[in-house]
């Protein structure tokens, strides 16, 4: 955690001591004067760390963003979460601070630890009066640049993105497990945040989870090789699991000849002319889950 003590200001010497640093309060600094306060939040996190939210925080492309002690005004930054929507983001704590690039409302998780090592993650608004997402039922064969993938914690590797996780067809992909994974979902539509779908708490031992757009766990997917079956639960939850479920409608999928219990052949990725190409049974499609031809 930061040291809640500072030294003597030199530029401040001649007026007295300057003010201790206390445990917070904590917020967001943006762009050298706006101040957004960030409340104690929940528990700490699986690795101990004592978390504080700031809520709908509106960025602008280029707005710089500072981590604040509000008992001294002293300023830092720590290092990204590597999940949520990092990628509008760049800086960290070598740069002493984040540059936004891309416009939006977003959620600002700090983690503060003496012992793990401080984090801020940054993820969309939630709830901040701009109505609902995007539906988890909506069909990517509608929009092309809208598709699920999973990411998460593979084999002692994080896994950011599509390209090194797997993108969903019709609710359907597949992993590999070498050690054990921890999993959750996203569903992306291109040049916005993605919208993160995660369990309410860790999950280990049931082949499923129900996840949500306020979860901040993961499901644990012991070593092996498994179908992932992605389900719209109908209620705005969807459901994740490494084995299949009766009775439920697979997302993005309006194929009624496709039973959801079918298990498709394994994924294969290869590179084509420099680019990612994915095959999926018999077709082929690039990096953000468009369809590009028959295999």
């Amino acid at each position: 955690m930061k040291k809640i003590f500072t030294l003597f200001a030199a530029t401040l010497f001649a007026m007295g001591l300057m003010a201790e640093c206390q445990d917070g309060p904590y917020g967001l600094q943006i762009n050298g004067s706006r101040v957004v306060e960030a409340p104690k939040f929940g528990d700490p996190d699986a690795q101990g760390r004592v978390q504080y939210k700031a809520s709908c925080v509106e960025l602008q492309a280029g707005d710089i963003i500072k981590l604040i002690n509000l008992s001294c005004d002293e300023t830092w930054m720590v290092d990204i979460d590597p999940y949520g929507s990092y990628q509008s983001f760049e800086g960290g704590k070598a740069a002493g601070e984040l540059t936004c690039k891309t416009a939006g409302s977003y959620d600002f998780y700090i983690k503060l630890s003496m012992d793990a090592g401080d984090l801020v993650y940054i993820g969309p608004g939630e709830n901040c009066g701009g109505g609902g997402g995007d539906d988890p039922g909506t069909n990517p064969g509608d929009n092309p640049d809208a598709y699920w993938y999973w990411k998460g914690f593979v084999d002692g590797k994080d896994i950011n993105n599509e390209i090194d996780g797997g993108i969903f067809d019709c609710g359907i992909s597949e992993i590999t497990v070498e050690q054990n994974g921890y999993i959750f979902v996203v569903y992306q539509v291109k040049g916005v945040p993605g919208v993160q779908y995660m369990a309410p708490t860790y999950v280990d031992g049931p082949t499923h989870a129900t996840l949500t757009t306020t979860g901040s766990d993961k499901l644990h997917i012991p070593a092996g090789s498994y179908t992932l079956y992605l389900y719209n639960n109908g209620d705005g939850t969807v459901e994740l699991a490494f084995e299949a479920m009766s009775g439920k409608k697979l997302v993005d999928c309006t194929d009624q000849a496709i039973d959801n219990t079918e298990v498709k052949d394994n994924v294969r990725k290869v590179i084509v002319n420099g680019q990612l190409h994915i095959i999926y049974g018999d077709k082929v499609f690039d990096a953000t889950g468009r369809q590009l031809q028959d295999k």
